[in-house]
């Protein structure tokens, strides 16, 4: 007897488009109605309180993005974005019929990225960037006990510095090569439940017929 879960979303934004600078902000809201969700009925059957999923929980997201392009030369341009967002939404952490309101699950961190873009040529170009997430420890009650995911008191947070270069050998083909996670960083995306690569070179050819 389960309906769907509706998200409706507010967004407003604006872009700044000049000879040198490109930049976008954008704000938004998310309103959560009939969400799904795990409710104790108050049963207890074989010494286990029974729970069921069922619609009319409520929530709420909000949140920023924001992305920039500056060129501070003919051949060198700086570029970065950030994202981050709150949330949160009626749960039953207990037994207890009674709702409380927590985090959302596995909620975005505070991330971004700033890099740095030369055009050495018009064939060959260089890119040097970090991306960065703060540590996430809004966390709600499902969030704290899944620690296979999410480690105990959250999720810590990291610092990516990479490196990439391109060579358009033609109209039609570009190789690329690159080095991610130069300092050989130990970190995973905030609830992934998985540690992702220490320092990977990345070789690639891309070729449009």
């Amino acid at each position: 007897g389960l309906k769907p879960e509706h998200f409706t979303s507010y967004e407003i934004g604006s872009r700044v488009n000049r000879e040198r600078l490109n930049a976008g902000l954008a704000v938004f809201f998310t309103d959560i109605g009939d969400m799904i969700s795990r409710t104790p009925t108050g049963q207890i059957i074989d010494g286990d309180f029974e729970v069921i999923k069922r619609n009319g929980t409520s929530g709420y997201l909000y949140g920023v993005e924001l992305d920039a392009r500056y060129q501070l030369s003919d051949h060198l341009s700086a570029f970065g974005h950030f994202a981050w967002n709150e949330g949160k939404a009626d749960t039953f952490p207990t037994s207890s019929s009674a709702s409380s309101e927590e985090y959302v699950s596995r909620l975005l961190p505070a991330s971004g990225q700033l890099g740095l873009r030369l055009d050495a040529t018009e064939r060959l170009w260089i890119e040097l960037s970090a991306y960065a997430a703060a540590r996430q420890d809004r966390l709600n009650t499902r969030d704290r006990s899944d620690t296979q995911r999410i480690p105990p008191g959250g999720t810590p947070g990291y610092v990516l510095l990479n490196i990439r270069s391109g060579f358009r050998v033609s109209d039609k083909l570009l190789l690329t090569a690159g080095i991610e996670n130069i300092t050989d960083e130990q970190y995973r995306a905030h609830g992934s439940g998985q540690n992702e690569p220490g320092i990977n070179f990345v070789l690639g050819a891309s070729l449009q017929f």
